[in-house]
């Protein structure tokens, strides 16, 4: 049975199995630029939609879906969405009932690349690439329950172009965070602790 309808252009899925290893899948249904943002949870017998569209304005742009699960095993999405003219950065939790926006916009300019990670106490972190000048700049937010704290730009040299965020967060809480980013003509690969 497939979680998606399968009479409309759907794309990048996203995928996060539960401790019984039942599959949670988040995705992008439409045509490019009237498209949405579902999620739907596999319950054993067949699938269940976990809500509406996410995306802020239905039927618009969107991207590059992420998902991860908190430890309560509650689904967080990320993804990008048109405004106006930009791809602005979203992320919201499901509660058991309904999708809960966590803040708003992430960044300040156009996003790309998103990498999704949650820590133990289901704080989501995100990391991003804007391009400030053409020149790609690897952005950091972590939750904090009420609000994004943004980290910055986390390039080594600013001047530099910075690309493909990966992010993780350890036992203790400490976000990890791998890039790569071009010096002197050759992209080398990055990595970053951030305490907790």
């Amino acid at each position: 049975e497939p979680f998606n309808d399968i009479r409309v252009f759907s794309r990048t899925p996203a995928l996060a199995l539960d401790a019984a290893g039942r599959p949670i899948v988040a995705w992008l249904q439409g045509e490019v630029l009237a498209s949405n943002v579902y999620a739907k949870r596999w319950t054993g017998q067949g699938w269940e939609a976990l809500g509406g569209p996410l995306n802020r304005h239905p039927n618009t742009y969107v991207a590059a879906t992420r998902l991860v699960l908190d430890p309560q095993e509650h689904p967080i999405a990320a993804w990008l969405e048109d405004v106006n003219g930009q791809d602005g950065l979203f992320v919201s939790r499901w509660d058991g009932q309904a999708w809960v926006p966590l803040g708003g916009r992430l960044g300040r300019g156009s996003a790309s690349a998103p990498a999704l990670a949650v820590d133990s106490a289901g704080r989501p972190v995100l990391a991003w690439v804007e391009e400030p000048g053409g020149v790609g700049h690897v952005n950091l937010a972590r939750w904090d329950g009420q609000t994004w704290q943004n980290l910055g730009p986390v390039n080594r040299d600013l001047r530099r172009d910075a690309r493909s965020p990966s992010v993780a967060v350890d036992p203790s809480g400490a976000v990890v965070l791998a890039w790569r980013e071009d010096e002197g003509g050759v992209y080398r690969v990055e990595l970053r602790r951030f305490e907790p």
